[in-house]
Order: C-alpha cells, then structure tokens, then sequence
C-alpha cells in the first residue's frame, strides 16, 4: 500500500463579502473607511495566509458571498483567484444551495483552477500533487444526502486522506462515520466538534460583524503528516476586532489606579492583535466612592471621553461604549434610613428568584421607582438589580469632574 504525502491546506469559510459590518456610530473618518472595507481588507488577508504559507489547495466551506451582492464582490474574488492560479494553488469552493458559487456573473471570467459544487448535490474531487494523490475531497451536507455522498466517496482510493466539506453545518457531535478531516462553515469563532479530536472543525469566519462577535476572527492552515496525523493553525485575518473589556474597582480604588487599568487594557489589545482597528466596549463594575463617581460620568459621557483619550494612536482603538454598573456590595455600604432605596436594593440582591419574601422587596422597589413590578423570570431579574443600583446612584447625588 503506497504511503500518504504531506501536505498543507487552507480552510476558510463565511466571508459574506457584501455583507454589513455595522453597530458602530461616529467613528473617526480613518476608523469609518476600514469598517466600511473590513469584509474585503479580511478576505484578501485569507488569500494571502494562503500565498504566504504556499498551500497545496484551499478550501472555502461555503457563504462566501452575501445575499444579493454586487459586481464588486465577484471582481474581488476572481482578482484573488487569479493571484492563486498564479502560484498553482487551487480552489475547492462548496456552497450550501444553488446562490452563492453556482450563480455567477455571465461577463465575470471563471478562473480554471477553481472547482465549484453544491453540497445538496455533492461532488468528489482527488487532489493531487505530481500525479501523487493528496487528498480526496467530499462536497456534502447534514442529513441523508450527505450519506449518499460519503457512500460514493468511500469507493476511492482507500490510503488517501478524506477531507468532507460541509458549509453551513449544524454539526455538533461525533458524526455517524468519522473522515479524516471535516471543513465546516457555519459559525463566527473558530471551534472544534466535541469529542472528535479537531478533526471536525468550524474554521470561524474571517471579519465580525457586530459588537457581540468579541473575539478573533480568521481561517485555519491545515497541516496534515504522512501518517495521517494533523494539526491546524489559527491565522488571524479580521481587519476590525471586536473587545469587550471590563474593569473591578472597589473602596480602594482611585482615579490615577483606574486610568492605569486602562491604560493596561490597551497595551495588551495593541500587542495582541494585527488588526487595523479594534472597537472596545467596556464595563466598569465594582463599588465605593469612585463607583459613585464614574457612574455620573459614565451617564454625562464625559467617562467615554476619557476612555478616547488614553487610547493610543496605532493601532486605531476606538471606545465605542461604556457601562458603569455598581455591585450589590456599593448598596449595602450605603444602607440608611437615609437612602431607603439602598436598603431596599442591598436586600433584593440577597434574595433569590423563589424566595417567597422577593415579592415583597419588589413592591417596595417598585414604590421607589415609581412603576409596578411583578416577580420576573430569574434571566430578567438581574436587570431589576441593576437598575435599582443605578437609580441609587443617580439619587445620591453627581459625582465629581473626571478632570479635576
């Protein structure tokens, strides 16, 4: 039986080229062009990782184009494509349904090194190198057609190493005959399936699309030895990264500790990202007079102008938001006959969601509020908490300057 060759992949998926990256306002007008471009700038960092890491083929898993999109979106592959065939490095692009690879511009040429198939259909290439067999590749999807698909692949070459593409999947165990490799698409992070080793992968898709996509976004360089063991690595391609940060402060905190906490927090998103821009949404939490303090600033945004102005120049890192949320601990050091919601607030932080006496606390908040509560479902009761804390804050009164 002849032995395997080694060899590398690339594979990526959901590009969504003509796909919005939105929720963010006022940006700078730098910051505002690379949002506007980030599908595109990610994409094109995709193709490089390929050329930089000369790959024997690459493998989109589908999604690959937006809903509806434009010239521009094909003219950008086919440049990308072209930059491919120049280095001989093919493409094997799936998608889940007749859009996306199977309708194409009539005036677009179609580069020849570019294989295209609908996993609903499916479709097996064997790939390889000199005349050596690399791989064999399955386009397929979940449920009984894919079956179908597996049982023709399997009438190949028994020794070559099967890779099953699968765009948009919803894998999410063991699958019933386990390939050597599964290239899924389908989810924004990159992730393993459980329980199969890494050999059932979600590469992650290359760009954020919003605030919630917090994290590192790119494609994954498949390496695969002769003896059919592999290892992938994550390359990281976003062109915006999406952060979301949270800082503790206590009694005793100060405004000179909170600006180092910071100032920190940027220093490390600076040196662990190859972003052009990085949007960070922070979450001050904690409790004492400095909690006071940022609260009103965090409501008046002058907190969000200082948060602007620590950061630093390159790379871009723009604050887009901040939450100033006091502790349960912030209402029971203010208990008093004075402050009545405070008290109120620090008992209902105590209670829990079946505790027959929460109906009680919650008429007596609601009487501070001004609005009729009822017991909530316990997901909606943490909401309460926080917005009992905040109006304590609020009543005791505006804090201080940030400046001063």
């Amino acid at each position: 039986m002849p032995s395997r060759s080694a060899f590398q992949f690339l594979h990526a998926a959901d590009l969504a080229l003509d796909a919005p990256v939105f929720g963010v306002a006022d940006l700078p007008g730098p910051a505002r062009d690379v949002l506007l471009d980030a599908r595109y700038l990610a994409a094109r960092r995709v193709f490089d990782a390929a050329l930089e890491a000369d790959v024997d083929f690459v493998v989109l898993a589908g999604n690959v184009l937006g809903k509806g999109y434009g010239v521009r979106a094909a003219y950008f592959l086919v440049e990308q494509f072209a930059r491919l065939q120049q280095a001989e490095i093919p493409v094997y692009w799936v998608e889940r349904t007749v859009t996306g690879a199977m309708e194409w511009p009539r005036f677009v040429p179609w580069p020849e090194t570019v294989m295209r198939a609908d996993a609903n259909i499916g479709q097996v290439w064997n790939v390889t190198r000199e005349d050596r067999p690399l791989a064999r590749l399955v386009a397929c999807c979940d449920g009984a057609r894919q079956r179908r698909v597996v049982q023709a692949a399997a009438t190949g070459q028994p020794n070559t190493f099967e890779i099953h593409v699968m765009p948009q999947s919803t894998l999410d165990a063991l699958p019933d005959r386990l390939a050597d490799y599964w290239a899924l698409g389908g989810q924004p992070a990159a992730t393993s399936v459980p329980g199969t080793g890494g050999r059932a992968r979600f590469c992650g898709q290359p760009q954020g699309m919003h605030p919630d996509d917090v994290g590192p976004r790119g494609c994954q360089l498949v390496t695969v030895e002769p003896d059919g063991s592999l290892f992938h690595q994550f390359v990281e391609t976003n062109a915006v990264r999406w952060y979301r940060e949270s800082v503790a402060v206590d009694s005793g905190s100060d405004r000179l500790s909170f600006r180092t906490a910071v100032e920190s927090r940027y220093r490390r998103i600076a040196s662990e990202t190859t972003a052009s821009l990085a949007i960070v949404r922070w979450d001050v939490t904690g409790h004492g007079d400095l909690m006071q303090s940022l609260h009103g600033d965090a409501a008046s945004g002058e907190l969000l102008g200082l948060l602007r102005s620590l950061a630093p120049e390159s790379p871009t890192i723009w604050s887009l938001s901040v939450d100033a949320t006091a502790g349960a601990a912030h209402c029971q050091q203010l208990e008093s006959d004075e402050h009545p919601l405070a008290t109120v607030a620090a008992e209902l932080d105590r209670l829990e969601a079946d505790d027959p006496r929460l109906q009680r606390v919650l008429e007596e908040v609601a009487g501070q509020l001004g609005e009729d509560l009822s017991v909530p479902e316990p997901k909606f009761l943490d909401r309460i908490r926080k917005r009992a804390r905040a109006e304590v804050i609020r009543r005791i009164g505006d804090s201080e300057s940030l400046r001063s």
